[in-house]
């Protein structure tokens, strides 16, 4: 099954919780035509969590809870506003470690800017296709991101680049 997300309207939330959106909910029951619903890609990231752990001391971080209950946190390595490592957490489900290490693997090398500008559509294309019930941990990853990038750029240069 492999998913258009054109027809999406995502909400990011904002790392300011008084801000915090509403994301898209949809009641799907779970079933093997669900678990069939990740890509064989999104089924890799959640057997080998590639990214999943904690740094020892890590230059910037960010942390969200989202409307589900599942929390994320990522933390970022710097060499000036360059990402040359990051790593996640969660305490969610398959598709939100799926989010968390495809993002984490998506922003190596980029500038801060660039990973800001990343989108839950641009995640969804990257791990080809979840089941829609857990399109929101696209939005959770990709808010959670934002988050530890905002947070960086408090760090190196005092401005913070809020979308």
């Amino acid at each position: 099954m492999k998913h258009n997300p054109k027809n999406k309207n995502w909400v990011v939330i904002s790392e300011d919780l008084d801000q915090t959106t509403s994301l898209i909910q949809n009641n799907t029951p779970a079933s093997d035509e669900h678990d069939q619903s990740f890509s064989e890609l999104a089924r890799q990231l959640i057997k080998r969590k590639e990214n999943m752990g904690f740094f020892p001391a890590p230059d910037a971080s960010g942390n969200i809870t989202g409307w589900c209950g599942d929390t994320m946190q990522i933390q970022l390595m710097l060499d000036g506003k360059i990402i040359k490592g990051a790593r996640f957490m969660t305490d969610g489900c398959g598709a939100t470690i799926a989010c968390g290490s495809m993002l984490t693997k998506m922003v190596q090398s980029k500038p801060l800017s660039e990973a800001m500008k990343i989108s839950p559509d641009d995640l969804l294309s990257e791990l080809i296709s979840i089941p829609e019930d857990h399109e929101h941990c696209l939005s959770l990853a990709v808010s959670t991101l934002r988050a530890a990038v905002n947070h960086a750029m408090e760090i190196t240069s005092g401005a913070s680049l809020k979308k």
